[in-house]
């Protein structure tokens, strides 16, 4: 089977610095669902982008926890 990559939220354990969260990322997708998340490289503006969004994610949702 040819391997397509998608764009999808999933579960990331340190892929792009960010861990313990789930973030819109590239993935594989398979039967049992995402196989793996794909790392591309980013630009230092776009790394720090998608890092600053993630916190703001984790900011969010750890306040909504209490």
């Amino acid at each position: 089977f040819p391997v397509t990559i998608l764009p999808v939220c999933a579960y990331a354990t340190g892929q792009y610095g960010i861990d313990g969260l789930y973030c819109g990322v590239p993935a594989i997708l398979g039967q049992s669902g995402v196989e793996s998340i794909v790392t591309v490289p980013l630009s230092p503006a776009d790394a720090e982008a998608l890092k600053q969004s993630a916190h703001s994610v984790k900011s969010l949702t750890d306040a909504l926890s209490i």
